[in-house]
C-alpha cells in the first residue's frame, strides 16, 4: 500500500497504540523490529486529549513523533463496546464518555471528520459492530444499517494535514492531490546515527524512500547514495559539516569517492543538528560532556 507517509508491504503486523503508544514499547524499537504501520484509536484520542487539540499542533504523526503510516479505526468499536452507555439510531450512535459522562453524537460524517483532524494515512468509515452471539436478523439489521452510512462520508469537503508534500530524509512522497515529489538526503558520519524527530523538525515529517524509488532518482543502489552530484536538497548535520578528505558514496553502484571537501566538490550544504548524542558529546548546560547509561523503563503515562 503507498500512503502519503509512505510504502506498507502487505501482508502487515499493525501494533496498536491506542493513544499514540504502544504500551512498553518505543517507536525506536518498533522501527528496529521493522513495524511499518501503527493503529491508533479514534474514540480515545477525540475524548482525550481531542482531535481539535491535535490538529492545532500539526496532526498525530507530529503530535507523537512518528514519520511512518497510522491507520485510525472510526471509533465503532469502543462506541458499541459502552453497552448501556450509548444509543445507536440511524443518524449516528449518541454515547457518554468513560471519562467524565459527558454525552456526545458519533456519526458518519464527524467520524471521518475526527479522522482527518488527526491526519491519518488510512481511514475507517463508521461501522456498527456487533455483540456475539447475534441472530441472523441483528446482524442483518447491522450490516445494512453500516452500509447505509459509508456512502454519507464520500461527499464531504475535508481538508487533510498531509495536503502538503512530504519531505523525506531521502524522499518526500505527496499526498495523492500533489504532482510532484522532493528527494532529501540528509548527511551524518559513519559513525553516528540519524535522530528521525530532530530531522523532522528541520524538513516536516518524512519517510525513507524505498529502494526502487532511491534507483529511480538517483540510479544507483542505496549503499552507493552520495552527496557529490545529486540533483537532490541536501541537509548535513553538524559534524559533517567539520569534515575534510571525507568517503562518500559515489551515486554509482560498485564505487566510493575518496577525498571529498565541501566548497570544492560539492556546495555548503544546508547545516542542521539531525543526529543522535553519543557520549563525549557536550553537556547541554556547557559545564562538561555527556555519559551514555542503559536503563530500564519502569512506567508509562498515557
Amino acid at each position: 500500500m503507498r500512503t502519503p507517509h509512505g510504502i506498507v508491504e502487505t501482508p502487515a503486523f499493525m501494533p496498536v497504540g491506542t493513544q499514540g503508544a504502544v504500551k512498553a514499547v518505543t517507536h525506536r524499537d518498533l522501527d528496529a523490529l521493522g513495524v511499518e504501520i501503527m493503529l491508533s484509536n479514534t474514540y480515545h484520542l477525540y475524548l482525550r486529549p481531542g482531535a481539535d487539540r491535535i490538529a492545532r499542533l500539526g496532526g498525530l504523526h507530529k503530535f507523537i513523533g512518528w514519520s511512518k503510516p497510522i491507520l485510525t479505526d472510526s471509533g465503532g468499536y469502543q462506541v458499541f463496546s459502552l453497552a448501556a452507555r450509548r444509543k445507536v439510531h440511524e443518524d449516528g450512535v449518541t454515547f457518554r464518555s468513560h471519562l467524565d459522562g459527558s454525552e456526545h453524537l458519533l456519526t458518519p460524517e464527524s467520524a471521518v471528520e475526527v479522522q482527518a483532524q488527526l491526519g491519518s494515512d488510512i481511514a475507517m468509515v463508521l461501522d456498527e459492530c456487533v455483540e456475539h452471539p447475534a441472530t441472523h436478523t441483528r446482524a442483518s439489521d447491522s450490516l445494512e444499517r453500516t452500509v447505509r452510512w459509508g456512502p454519507r462520508t464520500l461527499d464531504l469537503d475535508l481538508i487533510w494535514f498531509d495536503d502538503l508534500e512530504l519531505e523525506s530524509s531521502r524522499l518526500t512522497l505527496p499526498h495523492p492531490r500533489a504532482h510532484e515529489r522532493e528527494f532529501v538526503l540528509l548527511l551524518v558520519r559513519g559513525d553516528h546515527s540519524l535522530n528521525e524527530i530532530k530531522a523532522q523538525k528541520v524538513i516536516g515529517a518524512f519517510r525513507f524512500a524505498g529502494e526502487k524509488e532511491i534507483l529511480e532518482a538517483l540510479h544507483c543502489k542505496a549503499g552507493y547514495i552520495g552527496p557529490v552530484g545529486a540533483k537532490v536538497k541536501i541537509v548535513a548535520d553538524r559534524s559533517v559539516a567539520a569534515l575534510s578528505d571525507f568517503v562518500c558514496g559515489a551515486n554509482e553502484e560498485g564505487f566510493h569517492l575518496t577525498g571529498v571537501n565541501f566548497g570544492r566538490d560539492l556546495e555548503e550544504p544546508q547545516l542542521a543538528d539531525i543526529r543522535n548524542v553519543v557520549a563525549g558529546d557536550p553537556s547541554p548546560d556547557g559545564k562538561g560532556t555527556l555519559e551514555i547509561a542503559r536503563g530500564i523503563e519502569v512506567g508509562h503515562f498515557f
